[in-house]
C-alpha cells in the first residue's frame, strides 16, 4: 500500500533531487513557498521543508535501499528501522496550510512605505496601533514600531498577515 514518506536532499538539492525521483517514475511532492528576496535576481520560490522531499511509495513492492543511492539523496528519514510516514490527514493539513500561504493577500502585497499607519489584527498585540518600518528580507515578516509607555517606540517583528492599513495615524 502506498503512502507518503520523507526522503531527505543534499544541501540545496531538493529540486535535482525532486527531478531525479521523476525520472524513476517515483511520485514525488516538493512542497514550495513563495518568498519576496531582496535581491530581485534571486528565486522567488523556495523549498518549505528545506533539505526534505515526500515520496508516495509502496515498499513492499520496493526495498528502502533504492533510496540510498539516488543521486541528490542522503536516504529515507527512519526511525527504528522503518521509514517516517506522514499520515493521510497530516499531508492534506500541510499543502492546505501551504496553499494558504501561498495565496494570503497580506500587508507587504500592497507595498506599504516606511511610516504608514497599520493595525495589528492577530496575536498578542491585536489591537495595537504601529508604524510600518519594514518586511524583513527573505521572509513574509516584518518589523513594525508600537509606542507602548512614555511615548517610546519598541521594534517588534511580526507575520505581515497579522497587519493590515490603518485609515488614521498616531498624533
Amino acid at each position: 500500500m502506498e503512502h507518503w514518506y520523507v526522503i531527505r536532499s543534499k544541501p540545496q538539492k531538493e529540486q535535482f533531487l525532486w527531478e531525479q525521483l521523476t525520472l524513476r517514475n517515483i511520485k514525488a511532492d516538493l512542497p514550495q513557498i513563495h518568498v519576496r528576496p531582496v535581491n530581485p535576481r534571486a528565486k522567488k520560490v523556495k523549498p518549505f521543508f528545506p533539505g526534505y522531499l515526500f515520496i508516495n511509495v509502496d515498499f513492499e513492492k520496493m526495498g528502502y535501499t533504492a533510496f540510498q543511492s539516488i543521486p541528490g539523496s542522503t536516504g529515507l528519514i527512519m526511525f527504528g528501522g522503518e521509514a517516517a510516514s506522514i499520515p493521510d490527514p497530516v499531508w492534506l493539513d500541510i499543502h492546505q496550510h501551504l496553499a494558504e500561504l501561498n495565496t494570503r493577500r497580506d500587508i507587504t502585497a500592497r507595498n506599504p512605505k516606511k511610516g504608514s499607519p497599520v493595525w495589528i489584527r492577530e496575536g498578542p498585540l491585536c489591537g495595537y496601533q504601529a508604524i510600518f518600518d519594514m518586511r524583513l528580507p527573505d521572509t513574509e515578516r516584518v518589523r513594525v514600531l508600537i509606542r507602548l509607555v512614555r511615548d517610546q517606540q519598541i521594534r517588534v517583528e511580526l507575520p505581515a498577515h497579522q497587519l493590515e492599513f490603518a485609515e488614521y495615524s498616531y498624533k
